[in-house]
């Protein structure tokens, strides 16, 4: 569990090479500051963080230094289950690594993201038979170590007898010795006891350091629980402005158990490029019509999205959708452009 910064320290405060500091919110856990100055560093390589054995000494910055408070000016967290904290924003690879001619511009945009504080990287066995894994090694192999690596394995290979091979083959095709988060891509045949139990397995072997799942949907997720799934920490789905569904049933089972949603295609896929609505609040915002949709999704607390991108320009694009806030007046009208359906609806899958 997280602890409270010990009593008579304000804060941690990171020095950086280029005249900025940064300096956390009080009240901010030991695992909350820890991150936030791993993510500074990151940022700026040379940056000096003074954290010794828990306890963070109270300094003032130096004069004529600029600092910045957490929240206001980078982008949000999100806490998993046993106070792990990730971007609320990373980067999704579908249909990624599989045609080389755009093999240098997702890779310049993987690691373009990773500057950017999109640490959080999402994959799949089933991404082009494990081609957008194989980027990833290529792309970011050299800084693993500042990664939180999440990839999903087929339903059929989530039994006990065949899951610890796949996980062996994402390992491999990745290049690292273990996964951040591994998830059960979709609900198959294999009864959820079962893979419950093959994914603690693989925990306790130090393969993964936390699993989840991936389109269940609220039935699902209590059949989940009821099965010892206790230690689940993420469900990815299919949320945005047109799929709004899961806000009648699952996203407020999830939040009552706190358990973090992580949305795949937040702007449809690109199709979120266009809309009245959209256009309209993008111009008053200085902003492109995905960045409001992208900024719509990201608004709601404990969500991570993922948006893929397969060019620098527009992962920068995507991580500014993160600074936006949109006003109670914008949110409303998007609410009437794309209204959630009044009746609850099966879980939508793409």
């Amino acid at each position: 569990m997280s602890r409270q910064r010990p009593a008579g320290t304000s804060g941690v405060i990171v020095f950086g090479t280029e005249g900025m500091s940064v300096q956390a919110r009080d009240g901010a856990t030991i695992n909350e500051l820890f991150s936030i100055a791993k993510m500074t560093l990151e940022r700026w390589p040379a940056a000096l963080c003074l954290l010794r054995g828990g306890h963070l000494p109270t300094r003032p910055p130096p004069p004529n230094r600029r600092t910045h408070l957490i929240g206001e000016k980078h982008m949000k967290h999100v806490t998993l289950p046993g106070g792990e904290v990730v971007p609320s924003m990373g980067q999704g690879t579908w249909k990624m690594g599989e045609r080389a001619e755009r093999r240098s511009d997702e890779i310049a945009a993987l690691r373009a993201g990773v500057e950017l504080g999109m640490t959080l990287i999402d994959t799949a066995e089933m991404y082009g038979d494990g081609a957008a894994e194989s980027l990833i090694r290529e792309a970011l192999g050299s800084v693993r170590d500042q990664l939180f690596l999440v990839s999903k394995a087929y339903p059929q290979n989530a039994s006990r007898s065949r899951l610890a091979g796949a996980c062996e083959a994402s390992l491999k095709r990745l290049g690292t010795d273990r996964l951040d988060l591994y998830l059960l891509h979709w609900r198959g045949s294999v009864p959820l006891a079962e893979t419950v139990e093959a994914l603690e397995e693989l925990k306790s072997a130090g393969k993964i350091r936390h699993w989840g799942v991936s389109n269940l949907d609220t039935d699902d997720m209590e059949e989940l629980v009821a099965a010892g799934g206790g230690g689940c920490v993420t469900d990815q789905i299919l949320y945005n402005l047109v799929r709004r569904g899961p806000e009648l049933d699952l996203l407020p089972w999830l939040t009552e158990h706190k358990i973090p949603v992580m949305a795949y295609s937040p702007v449809e896929q690109g199709r979120l490029s266009t809309h009245p609505a959209l256009d309209k609040i993008a111009a008053e915002v200085g902003a492109t019509p995905v960045q409001v949709a992208l900024s719509w999704t990201l608004r709601r607390d404990g969500l991570i999205a993922i948006p893929k991108a397969s060019s620098v320009a527009h992962v920068r694009e995507n991580r500014a959708a993160a600074d936006i806030v949109l006003s109670d007046a914008q949110l409303a009208t998007l609410d009437a452009a794309f209204p959630r359906p009044s009746n609850r609806r099966p879980l939508e899958m793409l």
